[in-house]
């Protein structure tokens, strides 16, 4: 189970953009509690959720672009990113139903395929 400022966890939303909303705000929390500072998207659009920025002082500060991913732990299933969040180096955050979340590694994410045109 999550903390208890998550509420009751991912499992009792229906609603796919309330669950959306809920693991982005999940994702949120956590960046933060890790010492990252969080920008969000806001437009709806676009090829991540969140932007990180982990600041050292000692060397350049590490900024990740993120797509925020709900997932059912049973399943471990999760939607792919598109081949531009990709290439763009846009890294997987994955938020549980329990409100766990991880980072999927570099390279390890699920790439969605390309249309019937681009496979030919």
């Amino acid at each position: 189970m999550g903390p208890p400022w998550l509420g009751p966890g991912i499992s009792l939303i229906k609603d796919h953009i309330t669950k959306g909303s809920w693991a982005e705000a999940t994702a949120v929390a956590w960046l933060l509690a890790r010492g990252y500072l969080v920008a969000k998207n806001v437009s709806g659009w676009g090829s991540f959720d969140i932007i990180a920025v982990k600041e050292d002082y000692n060397r350049a500060p590490e900024i990740t672009l993120i797509d925020v991913k709900s997932y059912n732990s049973k399943h471990y299933t999760y939607s792919p990113l598109t081949k531009p969040q990709s290439w763009a180096g846009v890294r997987v955050l994955l938020v549980s139903d329990d409100g766990h979340c991880e980072f999927i590694e570099k390279g390890k994410e699920n790439i969605k395929k390309g249309t019937k045109d681009e496979q030919n």
